[in-house]
């Protein structure tokens, strides 16, 4: 199986986020420049709106680049604050800029939009500052970092396609009008998944770390598991007050999208289970079993696809199926990805369906909640009383958990690194 991801000395821990940034950013750059060439050799082929969208992703690609590179400084030097703040930084100039540009100029303003967030926050990362200090690049070293980086980068490319294949259905099954509409159901998802992403910042060094010096799956047991308790915990009041404010901020703000009302609860009901999902992330790759996780999400992406098709091709669905696709492949994806984990903690598949439901609970009570709303009919209606009910149940929910918890004592006490 090979050394364990975090093993390791310490100047190995100042080197390799140097090799990490520099994989990083020539990594992005093949892609912007493989972008850019297909967007001139087809120039005159490609619709202008589409042209444009190209145009800006390259943009959004490279700059991204700084952005997580920073991203993995703070992460390797465990400043994990610092890296939560740019990630809020970034989610929260993502939700201005696009709803700003959204709504003075539509689809393209939501894409001009992202340009101007990643420039802001890859400013914003350079003043945060951190970077470590170049060394001579090494054979050796690049051929093991490619070895385990490979399956790293088919994964993140397959898990960008898993969120965002939404806009090429979009524009395939309904068109261009309806993508600047189904960007606010992505965008406040993006925002849920500050949670999530916040923790797996702070917990994955912690773990590879830990798997590094003693070599074993018990020893990361409680940095695989806690964050899951953390997140369902976590993400239900997060999601139940985009429920309440989301809508009457659409209706205020943004009139001409309020088509986006039911997409935007639907798909928050789905991204809770991908936010769970989240909480286990750097499991497998410490355990140096990451690429066993490649044919799932490539599965998923599939699944998407075969859904969208289905709700929105034959029944009709409109944007409510699209958002209904991703809800269900990211709960079938949660329940496969961490079946999988549990795996490798030597839990028989039934026992891991068993602990994923009991986990998984909160989520599926969303579901259910979002589905009576949407017989009821007021699924698109802004409908402010039913969503304080909702989101009054779910924080007296989460209270009575944290309660429980906290009278048998188990109230997530952080393991020690």
């Amino acid at each position: 199986m090979g050394p364990p991801a975090g093993a390791g000395s310490e100047s190995d821990v100042r080197i390799w986020p140097w090799y990490a940034i520099v994989t990083k950013l020539v990594a992005e750059a093949v892609v912007a420049t493989v972008l850019l060439a297909y967007v001139l050799l087809r120039w005159s082929d490609l619709a202008p709106s589409l042209r444009f969208g190209l145009l800006t992703a390259v943009a959004v690609t490279v700059l991204q680049g700084f952005v997580v590179a920073q991203q993995i400084v703070f992460d390797a030097s465990r400043q994990f604050g610092r890296g939560a703040a740019l990630l809020l930084i970034l989610f929260g100039l993502l939700l201005v800029t696009c709803v700003a540009g959204g709504a003075v100029a539509g689809t393209r303003g939501v894409f001009v939009g992202q340009v101007i967030a990643f420039a802001m926050a890859t400013a914003v990362a350079a003043f945060m500052g951190g970077w470590p200090r170049p060394v001579p690049l090494q054979r050796g070293r690049l051929a093991l970092l490619l070895k385990v980086g490979f399956p790293l980068m088919v994964l993140g490319f397959a898990g960008y396609n898993l969120v965002y294949v939404d806009q090429i259905m979009v524009i395939a099954l309904l068109g261009r009008a309806d993508l600047g509409v189904y960007m606010l159901p992505l965008y406040a998802g993006n925002f849920v998944f500050l949670v999530p992403q916040a923790l797996a910042g702070a917990v994955g060094p912690r773990l590879i770390g830990r798997y590094g010096a003693e070599g074993t799956p018990d020893a990361i047991a409680a940095y695989t598991w806690v964050p899951v308790r953390v997140l369902s915990l976590a993400l239900p009041p997060v999601i139940a007050a985009l429920w309440l404010l989301g809508p009457v901020l659409i209706v205020a703000l943004l009139p001409r999208y309020v088509g986006a009302i039911g997409p935007l609860r639907i798909y928050l009901a789905g991204m809770f289970f991908l936010g769970l999902n989240y909480g286990v992330s750097t499991t497998l790759l410490a355990l140096n079993k990451h690429r066993n996780n490649i044919p799932i999400v490539v599965g998923a992406i599939g699944l998407n696809v075969a859904l969208d098709l289905l709700l929105v091709g034959v029944w009709h669905l409109g944007l409510n199926g699209i958002a209904m696709g991703s809800a269900l492949t990211y709960a079938a994806y949660w329940m496969a990805h961490t079946i999988l984990v549990r795996w490798y903690f030597g839990q028989r598949p039934l026992r891991a369906l068993l602990l994923n439901l009991a986990s998984g609970w909160p989520g599926f009570a969303l579901a259910g909640l979002m589905l009576l709303v949407w017989g009821a009919g007021d699924l698109g209606a802004s409908a402010p009383l039913l969503a304080s009910a909702i989101l009054a149940g779910v924080l007296l929910m989460t209270a009575l958990r944290l309660g429980r918890l906290r009278r048998h004592g188990s109230l997530l006490l952080w393991p020690r690194a």
